[in-house]
């Protein structure tokens, strides 16, 4: 028997950014509930990557000119320079989400194979994953692990976020 999903412990509009986005390790994590009032115009992109998790039932992301249908729990993984944009159905009540930017330098880690290796997930065609069961468990218990270390704000906590 599946275990029940746990939720995501992130509160409207919380963020914890450790490190300037110009720096060679830094970390956003970005929670919000967004609605189509605020889809994105245009494609964008930026220098780093980003994790975009649809905590809520669906929505769509435009990756590269192409259209996804996303649903809840939807990973998408989007690497520095790719052409991006989410679209919030017209209509509806706003969706949950949980986005988080990164850099992270390989070279700046003792495991830099194992760091360029995780990367390589970032290449997937498409860059979107669905999981369940013990794996989506597993994703939940560690953004709700940051989402606690970002609240206490504990000394060290930003290194506990980097590990």
């Amino acid at each position: 028997m599946e275990q029940q999903e746990s939720r995501i412990l992130f509160k409207e509009d919380f963020s914890i950014k450790v490190n300037d986005d110009r720096k060679p390790l830094f970390y956003l994590f970005d929670y919000g509930v967004r609605s189509d009032a605020m889809n994105m115009e245009f494609q964008h992109f930026h220098d780093f990557y980003e994790l975009f998790f649809l905590v809520d039932d669906h929505a769509a992301h435009i990756i590269e000119g192409e259209y996804f249908s996303l649903q809840r729990y939807d990973l998408v993984l989007l690497k520095p320079s790719s052409l991006h944009m989410t679209m919030y159905p017209k209509g509806e009540r706003p969706k949950a989400r949980l986005i988080v930017a990164f850099r992270i330098s390989p070279s700046l880690s003792p495991m830099e194979r194992q760091v360029r290796r995780l990367l390589t997930l970032f290449d997937e065609d498409p860059p979107i994953f669905r999981f369940s069961g013990s794996v989506l468990q597993k994703i939940m218990q560690l953004f709700n692990a940051i989402y606690i270390l970002g609240t206490e704000l504990q000394p060290g906590y930003e290194l506990m976020i980097h590990g």
